[in-house]
């Protein structure tokens, strides 16, 4: 995991990297950042997959169905806030990765050998 995730220490940066640190700070407001409306906000949670592992948080899709089935308007609220404010709780980008040998390649301790699987 070391080669795929290496330690990012803003300390390290040359001055190019310090510049893309800044501009990912900014937030980018192009025709594409719309809000999310509750009805395409409802048709993607309805999209998620029943009976999937939980989450990290322990949520399984089930929960999240009903939670939005229950209270439509605060979800939609809580991701356009979310969207606004370019922040997404840091517990939503966490996922589990699993590796898997690629086709024809032997298990060895290589990740550049694996497909990474990442499990939410």
């Amino acid at each position: 995991m070391d080669q795929m995730n290496p330690d990012d220490n803003p300390q390290d940066d040359k001055q190019y990297h310090k510049n893309v640190r800044k501009q990912t700070e900014q937030l980018i407001h192009t025709p594409h950042c719309r809000e999310f409306t509750r009805e395409k906000l409802g048709q993607m949670i309805q999209g998620l997959k029943q009976k999937k592992a939980p989450e990290p948080n322990g949520i399984i899709n089930e929960t999240v169905k009903l939670i939005f089935k229950a209270i439509p308007k605060k979800i939609t609220s809580l991701y356009n806030e979310c969207l606004r404010n370019g922040h997404f709780p840091l517990s939503w980008k966490i996922a589990k990765v699993i590796l898997f040998p690629k086709p024809g390649k032997e298990a060895v301790r290589d990740p550049s050998k694996h497909s990474p699987i990442s499990q939410v």
